[in-house]
Order: structure tokens, then sequence, then C-alpha cells
């Protein structure tokens, strides 16, 4: 439920996942202009201090930087001790860390993609949210889990994006149900320009794409766009986030013209396909 009051950002602790580059760099610097605590992971260290760098020269306190992989249970408890031995506590666990797709299935060749996908998206989710929950229950605090429009409907060449985003949704929404004393705030934002998540992204044989040339279209979001419609939600203790507000239309369509989405959605697809 929507909070009738905005929320005060500065002072409270921030833990964001995937924080090395993209929108979770771009969330980072963007909440240390709020004076905040942040705790900044990911696997890529060095990557992870220039980015707390950057952040300190906002007005931040210097972050804390704690090499993560969200896919093993115990680094995720020892990244959430290191930062509650840091700050106390844990007000804000965002969640960003994630890998992406492009493949027809029939032509996977390695099925492990499938594995691999819901390690991060899912089962990344679920290793934060278990360790980081006593500490969030502690603060009414909440989980920013950034998912996307997937997590509501199929996409053609993202089968097992879309069963990962699937998966997020369904845990978050019985999370919901379970959970008085946590916030949780699902984002689904469009394709983003300035990420890797396109190359990074899991091709045919399970290894990543590399160099893609595969353009964004003018439909696609910038950085700046998507992490400062982020931090407003957060503001306003909304519940779910759209970004842009036209994508709230997805699940309405899907309802009453499944037919018109899904050639909307293959054109869209095609435009994108190298």
């Amino acid at each position: 439920m929507q909070t009738t009051h905005a929320i005060r950002l500065t002072g409270k602790t921030f833990v964001i996942t995937g924080a090395s580059s993209g929108l979770g760099k771009a969330l980072a610097v963007a909440l240390a202009a709020h004076n905040v605590n942040l705790v900044l992971a990911a696997r890529n260290l060095v990557a992870l201090d220039e980015v707390a760098q950057i952040c300190k020269q906002s007005g931040s306190p210097l972050p804390l930087t704690v090499m993560t992989d969200v896919t093993d249970a115990d680094q995720c408890r020892s990244m959430v001790e290191q930062a509650v031995n840091q700050h106390g506590s844990i007000d804000y666990l965002i969640l960003n860390a994630g890998i992406s797709m492009w493949s027809l299935f029939e032509n996977v060749t390695d099925v492990s993609i499938f594995n691999k996908i819901m390690n991060v998206n899912y089962l990344g989710a679920v290793h934060c949210i278990h360790s980081a929950l006593p500490h969030l229950k502690k603060n009414r605090g909440t989980i920013v889990a950034i998912s996307s429009i997937q997590g509501k409907m199929g996409m053609a060449f993202h089968s097992g994006y879309a069963a990962s985003k699937h998966a997020l949704h369904g845990f978050l929404d019985s999370l919901r149900m379970e959970l008085k004393d946590v916030h949780i705030l699902t984002v689904m934002p469009h394709w983003i320009k300035g990420t890797s998540l396109r190359e990074n992204a899991l091709g045919t044989d399970g290894q990543k794409i590399g160099f893609s040339k595969r353009q964004h279209s003018k439909e696609s979001i910038s950085l700046d766009m998507c992490s400062q419609a982020i931090i407003k939600a957060m503001i306003r203790g909304k519940s779910e986030v759209a970004i842009p507000f036209k994508l709230n239309f997805v699940p309405w369509l899907k309802l009453i013209a499944p037919g018109f989405l899904r050639n909307l959605v293959l054109r869209k697809i095609k435009s994108q396909d190298p």
C-alpha cells in the first residue's frame, strides 16, 4: 500500500547489489546526493571502489564496498554482516544485480543458461533478502527489486529472463502477504541506455554475447531518468513503479487484447534483432 507521506532518505543506509556499473552505479551516485550511507556490492571490486570515490565527491560518506557474488548465499550473508557492522543497520536493500539473454529457445545449445539466469535474477534476491530481513524488520525498512515488465508477460528471445522475473514477482508478492514490517517496491523499467546488459546477455551457447549490434530505440530510457524515477518512488513509498508510465498498460493489454500485445511485442523485438 502506498504511504501518504514522503519519506526522508538522509542518513539512511542503502545496500545496492550490482553497483559496479549501469543502473546500480547510477543509483549509487544519485543517492549519494541525498547524504545517505551506501554499501556497494558486486563481483568487480576495482569498479566498485571507483564508484565509491564518485559517490564521495557527490557529498556522501565514503561507501563501503564489498565484493559479492549474489549466487553465493554465504557471500550475501557476509556482505550484510559487513554492512551492519559498519552502519549498525540496513534501511534499504536494492536488488539490482541481474543478467539477461538473447536467443530463441529452440536455438539454445546449453540449457544451463536457465540455471545461470535464475541463480542471479531470482535466487540472488532470495539470498540477499534472507540475510538482510532481520535488520530490515527491525528498521521497518524497504526492499527495492529492480525487475522488468517481463515479470508480468513473456518475451520472445528472453524466455529464461522472463521466467526468472516471473519467479521474482511471485516471491515478492508472497513476501508482501507475510511481512508487516518491511515495505517492498518492485521496479519495472523499459530498455535502459548506457548499461552493459545487452553485451553481457547470454547467447545460444550460454556465453556472453559481447558486442551487440542492436541499437536502443527512441523508447529506451536513460540511466538518469530511471534512477531518479526509482528514488522518487522510494520517497513516495510506492509499491510498484513502471518506467515509463505507459508500461502500466501492458498487464491490461495482456488481459483484454493478448493478440494485439503479442504482435506489438514481436514487432518491437524484430526491430531490435541484429
